[in-house]
């Protein structure tokens, strides 16, 4: 019997080129962000914008990397159920508090 490899990325986000989706989803809202702060709302020449833009997008991401690097895959769910912008459905079954036993 041929034995079959396990993926060994199974756990990741799903790929944008070779950059991972959620990285690319952080350089985009980087780059909009301090993009329109810089030059529309402030002022700044068009090439110093561009130049302030993708270092804060560079570092940004960088960071970034670092970060979930550390953590447990799906901190930023888990961080909108904290923030209470997620509502946990019935689906989840998540015990109410109150709850001291449990039947199937």
């Amino acid at each position: 019997m041929k034995r079959v490899p396990f993926p060994r990325y199974i756990s990741n986000s799903r790929l944008f080129y070779i950059f991972e989706a959620d990285e690319v989803i952080v350089a985009i809202t980087v780059m909009f962000t301090s993009g329109g702060i810089l030059g529309l709302i402030i002022g700044v020449p068009l090439f110093l914008t561009v130049l302030i833009t993708a270092f804060l997008v560079y570092f940004t991401v960088k960071f970034y990397i670092k970060y979930t690097k550390k953590v447990a895959p799906g901190f930023l769910k888990h961080k909108l159920y904290d923030l209470g912008f997620l509502k946990p459905s019935q689906e989840d079954f998540i015990p109410y508090g109150f709850e001291r036993e449990f039947k199937d």
